[in-house]
């Protein structure tokens, strides 16, 4: 795993001209910590800088370091979700021409890179915005035993089915998927592998790994006016966690009267402390403990942990903060209403929502990765939205190898060419933020899931657990209790059926 604690002043530079929407050339840089990779800031580009130093800078970009192939002409054919699907996904794959848009150029540039590396064409169905009928389509296609696809993309939500084997190849046995490089997410990897198999991954090549990844917002003016300094330090310092959070919320929060539950509307003179739309916003503060449900034994085999304190404790503490009048607004369309006007101080969802929703608003908002329960804990965790697609390798797929250098190569150049240009456009106004650019890039570090969630084991559980904290309610003992048996039988249903892999 890479950490931002580690990275060292000796620098790789990448340079990626871009032009995003709001801003102008950056130059991309990567940093190189301990044998890992990690991207660093950009930086403007120096028109007055002396030509020795940029021809320097060019002799110091990396190429791929894997070799590709060339599939003679043939088309490469991914299954993907339409189009439009929702608010910030960036799961688009490729574009039919250059616009302008920072981020759909790079994209069109990659995959007009990729047929010229592999001398292929590459093409993206897209039968349907629609999820689980993409997946559908994909399981047509295994079941007939037609190769019609390379590669899919399918929704993790589908939970067991896209999980499972049931149309893909294990990830881990092509070789050619070079898994334990940078460019691909190794705490996603590590977690989500069972039984030496892994079945589907997100990677950087559809960049809604990233872009749907869950972060804070936070409302930067209302912090200034009040005099609470900025939590930039507190993150770097390892010092962001739920305490520090409500300290600043406590410092903001003012219902001027309003119904402490009523959803706030144009008219609304109320501040409120944390805003949410569902269920998942006080589910990743939760995950952000990094405790989960589910563990591993000595073995490596998942199983119900036995030993709850802390996490009880964590789910406790929320329970606390957010049964406070005028600190949580937990209301769906209406919460970030009340952020985009500029009444909330804290915002829950999608990183990549700031490029699409928040382009209006009027005031600058930071960025964060959402805190730790206390400040013992080692590390940030940064969730992975349940409904991110990720890649299988289909099982009639006639060379898997092929398929995974293809998806290898783009994926290197999702994760260094790609993702920097995404970070320019979630920054306020598309205008380079670098303390934003800074807790982007370790939300990119620490980007993870909780497996047992998304094998389905504990799904019912968290959902029971995240709704009452929105409302108040520690109820986790009893609800823990009650659904025990239930969990230890999926897991063991799941392991049987792992068994047979």
């Amino acid at each position: 795993m890479k950490k931002l604690t580690t990275r060292l002043t000796s620098l790789l530079i990448l340079l990626a001209l871009v032009l995003t929407a709001c801003s102008g050339a950056t130059e991309n840089a990567q940093t190189e910590t301990e044998g890992k990779d990690a991207l660093s800031p950009a930086v403007p580009t120096d028109a007055s800088a002396p030509a020795a130093e940029e021809e320097e800078t060019e002799e110091s970009i990396p190429e791929y370091p894997y070799e590709t192939a060339d599939l003679g002409g043939k088309t490469f054919t991914f299954l993907n979700v339409a189009d439009n699907l929702w608010q910030g996904t960036f799961h688009v794959l490729d574009y039919e021409e250059e616009s302008g848009e920072g981020v759909s150029d790079a994209l069109f540039r990659r995959a007009r890179m990729t047929e010229e590396v592999f001398n292929c064409t590459i093409n993206v169905e897209k039968p349907s915005g629609d999820i689980g009928q993409v997946y559908q389509t994909l399981g047509r296609a295994v079941t007939a035993g037609d190769a019609a696809y390379d590669a899919a993309y399918v929704g993790l939500a589908s939970f067991g089915d896209a999980l499972s084997g049931e149309y893909g190849i294990n990830l881990r046995d092509i070789e050619t998927l070079r898994m334990d490089e940078p460019w691909w997410n190794q705490m996603f990897i590590e977690n989500m592998t069972l039984n030496g198999c892994l079945f589907a991954s997100i990677d950087y090549v559809c960049m809604m790994g990233y872009g749907y990844s869950n972060v804070l917002f936070f409302n930067q003016p209302l912090f200034i006016d009040r005099g609470i300094p900025l939590p930039y330090d507190q993150v770097r310092e390892g010092t962001w966690t739920y305490d520090a959070m409500y300290a600043d919320m406590d410092a903001v929060v003012d219902l001027n009267g309003e119904d402490a539950f009523r959803p706030t509307d144009s008219n609304s003179t109320a501040l409120w402390g944390y805003a949410i739309q569902h269920k998942e916003g006080t589910m990743v503060m939760l995950d952000g403990s990094g405790e989960f449900l589910v563990t591993r034994d000595a073995d490596g085999q998942p199983v119900l942990r036995s030993d709850f304190e802390r996490l009880h404790s964590a789910y406790s503490r929320l329970c606390e903060m957010f049964s406070q009048d005028g600190y949580c607004l937990n209301a769906n369309g209406p919460a970030m209403n009340a952020f985009v006007r500029g009444d909330a101080l804290f915002f829950q969802t999608a990183l990549g929502v700031a490029a699409d929703t928040f382009r209006e608003i009027e005031f600058a908002y930071g960025i964060l990765p959402l805190p730790k329960y206390e400040e013992s804990q080692k590390d940030y965790y940064t969730m992975i939205s349940e409904y991110t697609l990720a890649l299988q390798i289909p099982k009639t797929v006639a060379d898997p190898s092929v398929s995974g250098r293809v998806i290898d190569f783009m994926a290197y150049h999702g994760y260094y060419d790609i993702v920097p240009v995404m970070q320019n456009t979630f920054c306020y106004k598309g205008m380079r933020d670098e303390d934003s650019i800074e807790m982007m890039n370790i939300t990119l570090d620490t980007m993870t899931v909780d497996f047992g969630y998304l094998y389905g084991w504990t799904k019912d559980s968290v959902n029971t657990l995240a709704t009452n904290i929105a409302d108040g309610k520690d109820t986790f003992a009893s609800s823990m209790k009650s659904a025990e048996k239930m969990t230890k039988r999926q897991i063991e249903n799941t392991m049987k059926k792992w068994a047979k892999q």
